[in-house]
């Protein structure tokens, strides 16, 4: 048995055609095998990405694994930001023209509500993104990802990373590394694609491209490889 872990926007999520055919794929995987999601989204955010596609999957890593699930949305493993992180960018950002979202177990809210998983702080302009970006990362206390096209950055744990969720998570599962085959597209993906068989899609960053053992032009196309392989 292996298990495929995959990013979703730009790998499972591309345009309409390719992520129907990236989904069908991913079914007929795990008649025999397992399938998971690694991605940044928060659970609000990724729940209305799985319920308008339709997507089935065995487990899913949210919040860049700062949430594990099983397939029944039920927690295996959890990583929330401690008080003290939270208080701590709370502050950092408490001067500057920005709007803050708490990022739980079940929702995004402009209120502290919950275990915090990710904080995302949304900017009015990209020069504000970037200069607060600089200076926030001189702190060296978080994970912190820049989203230019939504003008954000996302906060989460120093120790939480996709590959470092996946090292937590396969004694759980009872799954062993050389097993593990996993996919994506851009630099949150970096870190477990050099750590267990990586791959990346056409679309990926340059940088993804460099470390990648293998490029596929879709999700689908590893697939069918590697159930062909059996």
């Amino acid at each position: 048995m292996k298990i495929i872990i995959s990013d979703y926007d730009g790998t499972i999520f591309e345009d309409e055609i390719t992520t129907k055919k990236n989904i069908a794929a991913i079914a007929r995987f795990r008649n025999q095998n397992l399938f998971a999601v690694a991605t940044g989204r928060s659970y609000e955010d990724f729940m209305s990405a799985k319920i308008k596609n339709n997507i089935e999957l065995d487990y899913y890593l949210l919040n860049y694994g700062a949430q594990i699930l099983d397939k029944n949305m039920q927690p295996i493993s959890i990583t929330p930001l401690t008080k003290e992180d939270v208080a701590k960018i709370k502050s950092f950002f408490k001067e500057k023209n920005v709007t803050i979202l708490y990022c739980n177990d079940k929702k995004n809210s402009l209120k502290e509500s919950g275990a915090i998983f990710k904080i995302v702080v949304k900017f009015n302009n990209r020069k504000d993104l970037v200069d607060s970006y600089k200076q926030f990362i001189k702190l060296d206390s978080f994970n912190t990802y820049i989203l230019k096209n939504h003008c954000s950055l996302e906060i989460i744990r120093k120790d939480v990373n996709k590959k470092e969720s996946i090292k937590k998570f396969l004694p759980i599962i009872k799954m062993k590394q050389n097993d593990v085959f996993v996919i994506g597209d851009s630099i949150n993906d970096l870190e477990m694609i050099t750590q267990y068989h990586g791959f990346c899609v056409e679309n990926a960053e340059p940088n993804i491209k460099a470390v990648a053992v293998k490029i596929y032009p879709h999700v689908y196309n590893l697939i069918e490889e590697l159930m062909e392989a059996k």
